[in-house]
């Protein structure tokens, strides 16, 4: 009986473990992110920066990264959110497609 117990917990832990780790490493290998935070890093500190800023700065960027992807999670995970994407994502999708295609022709004129 303990046994059963036991998996069922286990069983548990993978579940809960699972969604954290597969998007913890998606955004962790995400060569995109990667480049945002070189690029906003050396825009924003300098080589003169003492190091404990430096430090202060990526413990903050850390904080409200993973607070923004806590939002957004909850957000997407609402009822009220996933039946406005169910009644709505053909005419979101068709107006991204316009939005993407006007960037896209700005760029290349």
């Amino acid at each position: 009986m303990s046994n059963s117990i036991n998996n069922s917990a286990d069983n548990n832990i993978f579940k809960l473990r699972s969604p954290f780790l597969i998007g913890f490493l998606t955004n962790l290998l995400n060569p995109k992110a990667i480049l945002f935070f070189i690029s906003f890093f050396t825009v924003i500190i300098s080589q003169l920066t003492p190091l404990y800023i430096k430090i202060i700065y990526g413990i903050w960027m850390v904080f409200c990264t993973g607070i923004w992807f806590c939002i957004v999670s909850i957000f997407f995970t609402s009822n009220y959110s996933k039946n406005f994407l169910k009644k709505y994502s053909i005419i979101i999708s068709k107006i991204m497609g316009v939005i993407l295609l006007l960037i896209s022709i700005k760029v290349v004129i």
